[in-house]
């Protein structure tokens, strides 16, 4: 392993999240293209890229959360903030009448959580995991939640929700180091978020027309 590589790649892939985090909060969808394409160009890329770690410096997926030692832990863990989660959102609908069970979930409960991976991806296995050790746990839990919330902004929802997911997830990440279940949670408390708490159908949304 070539040491030497390893603050230069480490630079890399923070001036690619952070590039990232700034496309993605740009409201480029409204003027050049429609939501979903920066999405699907933000995972083809990443995956791209994890494709090249997978070819040419495996060990680094190890590192960065790709493993299955800690994932038994990790499940449970995020398991207690799914079930959490969930019920939040579900008391939240019942309050609003909004408790409702569409058929567009299961499509969303396959693809949520790809994109929810490539997030989790990014911000612990890149941005927490290489700020860890210069600025301590508890900073690395605050910083990772706000950055988290913001790229999430303007949305008010979205920020204070993904905030509050940052600062559950990020222990959980730096306590077992496994990515695998982070972003199924991610993406499935998504689901209830948009459906029962903010009262909208992102699917319906998506491939409404023109």
């Amino acid at each position: 392993m070539d040491r030497s590589k390893l603050p230069r790649r480490g630079g890399f892939e923070l001036s690619a999240a952070l590039l990232t985090a700034v496309v993605h909060v740009l409201p480029l969808e409204r003027w050049l293209y429609p939501e979903i394409v920066e999405i699907v160009v933000i995972v083809c890329g990443w995956v791209g890229y994890l494709v090249y770690l997978v070819v040419k410096e495996r060990h680094e997926l190890a590192a960065m959360g790709f493993r299955r030692e800690g994932l038994r832990e990790s499940v449970l863990a995020c398991a207690l903030v799914l079930v959490v989660g969930t019920c939040v959102a579900a008391a939240i609908g019942a309050s609003r009448g909004t408790l409702t069970i569409s058929i567009h979930m299961v499509p969303l409960a396959l693809l949520y959580p790809l994109w929810g991976f490539v997030q989790q991806w990014l911000v612990m296995g890149i941005v927490a995991r290489r700020i860890e050790p210069v600025i301590g746990v508890v900073p690395t839990v605050l910083v990772t939640a706000v950055v988290f919330g913001a790229v999430h902004a303007p949305q008010t929802l979205l920020v204070v929700g993904t905030f509050v997911l940052g600062l559950a997830l990020t222990p959980i990440y730096l306590r077992w180091r496994n990515l695998w279940p982070l972003g199924l949670v991610h993406g499935w408390l998504a689901i209830p978020t948009y459906f029962w708490i903010a009262g909208e159908d992102p699917w319906a949304t998506v491939t409404a027309g023109p």
